[in-house]
């Protein structure tokens, strides 16, 4: 929306008395409260989908969530010279920040409230009823091809550059680690996860992180559930963990504290925590810097992947170490 539609409010019974742009959207003070009006990049199925579950976080009491207003017309969006809107309950706060010890902290608990909340979900009619559990396998096995493919053609073309040269310092140890996760992900343990998540309806944000979630004084709100779907919710609390661990230069107490949050509201059995560690080995920075770097298809390599990778590379001894002591911590 390049300009700010009334109509677009009208649809959904609100008038605006000031309207601001952030977030590549409208903040609309209205008769209401504050609303979000946005374009929607994504089809009405998954839209669908994503007010199914933040409708069944509320009805199991949780209600930190930006739940979309309906429509006149009973609709999760709606249609504005051939484009689709959506208008959700907002709030005026800053995105929360993982580099800040009690943010990350605060999130950790946050999500295991919404993971609590999020069993036996059934999705609506006509939604996109996306199902990930038992995906893990066949991603890191893609993963490893990748980046098996990767070395060989670099090697065979024989003129690197730095960033090349440090991926294949790197690359022996990734794939090895690669091999050390995928153990899990090919045992009984996980083909049971699967299927329980699959038997309690289970789903998971699927892009938890600092950017999604906003924390004000009293009241928290987490954002953009377009990526829901039935999935491990545990792979939410990795993916979380693993990013506040590199902004907080692999911290051990700060991810100690996060799953001891999480865990207080989402209890963690024998194999959650098992898969903790498989996610926790494998290098999912490491492949995501790579596919994206050799995808560009361009004649030069943006020094931002040089920075991205020194970064990381930087932090595989107390990468390693974590890990370590969290494999005793965990039994």
């Amino acid at each position: 929306m390049k300009e700010f539609s009334a109509s677009v409010l009208e649809s959904f019974g609100l008038r605006a008395k000031r309207v601001t742009r952030a977030y590549g959207a409208f903040i609309c003070d209205t008769n209401q409260g504050i609303v979000l009006v946005k374009e929607a990049a994504e089809p009405e199925e998954v839209l669908l989908f994503a007010h199914g579950a933040k409708e069944h976080l509320a009805q199991q009491g949780f209600l930190c969530t930006d739940r979309y207003k309906l429509s006149c017309d009973g609709q999760v969006w709606t249609e504005q010279g051939g484009e689709i809107y959506t208008v959700r309950c907002w709030m005026r706060a800053e995105e929360a920040k993982l580099t800040d010890r009690t943010c990350a902290l605060r999130m950790a608990s946050m999500l295991g409230q919404m993971h609590r909340a999020a069993r036996g979900y059934e999705a609506p009619e006509k939604s996109r009823r996306i199902n990930r559990c038992y995906d893990w396998p066949q991603q890191i096995y893609k993963d490893a091809r990748k980046l098996q493919s990767c070395s060989k053609i670099l090697r065979k073309n024989g003129k690197f550059t730095e960033f090349d040269l440090m991926v294949l310092e790197c690359m022996p140890e990734m794939l090895e680690q690669i091999s050390e996760a995928q153990r899990f992900f090919m045992s009984e343990s996980y083909v049971r996860m699967a299927e329980r998540a699959e038997r309690e309806q289970v789903f998971g944000h699927g892009g938890y992180n600092d950017h999604t979630v906003l924390l004000g004084a009293g009241q928290n709100m987490i954002t953009d559930f377009e990526k829901s779907c039935y999935m491990i919710p545990i792979v939410d609390l990795v993916m979380l963990l693993e990013r506040a661990l590199r902004k907080n230069d692999w911290n051990e107490q700060l991810g100690l504290f996060m799953l001891e949050n999480y865990d207080r509201w989402c209890p963690l059995d024998d194999e959650d925590k098992q898969m903790i560690q498989a996610l926790l080995v494998y290098p999912v920075r490491f492949c995501k810097i790579c596919s994206e770097a050799y995808q560009m298809k361009r004649s030069w390599m943006p020094i931002s992947y040089k920075r991205k990778l020194e970064e990381w590379k930087g932090q595989q001894a107390k990468r390693k170490v974590f890990i370590k002591q969290l494999e005793h911590v965990l039994r």
